[in-house]
């Protein structure tokens, strides 16, 4: 009984590869002129013949100067675009984290990427919370109004440092958490 690894490495083998496609090359054009009851390999001479045929007439093919340029510029988007899908592919998943609630507001952040490749919270904003509105505040994030409704507050716990600060300790105790579910 045959020994089906084994079998699949006798295909795989690089010689059996190589003297079988060759094999197959000449055997399936001849066989097939053998039924056509053709001259042997009139087929493979063709198929040969219409390859350089079809090399000869892309050689000499007149080039439009816009035709280069153009596929330049598709190829380029098309570069760009790959490189944004793997760029996105590659993102942490903490990014998605992007808004929460500490001592009763909601919060919402962007993530951006530093000069120095580290990420860091941006257009951190506080929500209003009778009406759900970024509000709006004074130099020193004392004072906090909301541009809808008119809510007003002097809660000086309520700063972007601080903010920052639990955003942070949030991620490291989430990775902290799910660290010791994979132990």
């Amino acid at each position: 009984m045959l020994n089906k690894q084994k079998v699949k490495e006798f295909f795989l083998n690089p010689w059996v590869v190589t003297v079988g496609g060759g094999i197959i090359l000449l055997g399936v054009p001849g066989i097939w002129d053998l039924i056509q009851k053709k001259e042997f390999l009139t087929t493979l001479k063709t198929v040969i013949s219409f390859m350089w045929k079809l090399i000869i007439g892309f050689l000499n093919l007149q080039l439009r100067l816009w035709w280069i340029l153009v596929a330049i510029a598709v190829g380029v988007l098309v570069l760009w675009i790959i490189v944004k899908i793997k760029d996105r592919e590659n993102e942490p998943e903490f990014l998605k984290y992007t808004e929460d609630r500490f001592i009763q507001w909601k919060w919402s952040w962007t993530w951006e990427l530093g000069y120095n490749k580290k990420w860091h919270v941006d257009n951190l904003m506080a929500h209003c919370p009778q009406c759900d509105t970024r509000m709006q505040h004074d130099t020193y994030e004392i004072h906090f109004r909301c541009p809808r409704c008119g809510f007003d507050s002097h809660d000086v716990l309520q700063n972007s440092n601080a903010v920052e600060a639990v955003i942070h300790d949030n991620l490291r105790r989430a990775e902290k958490k799910e660290a010791a579910q994979h132990k």
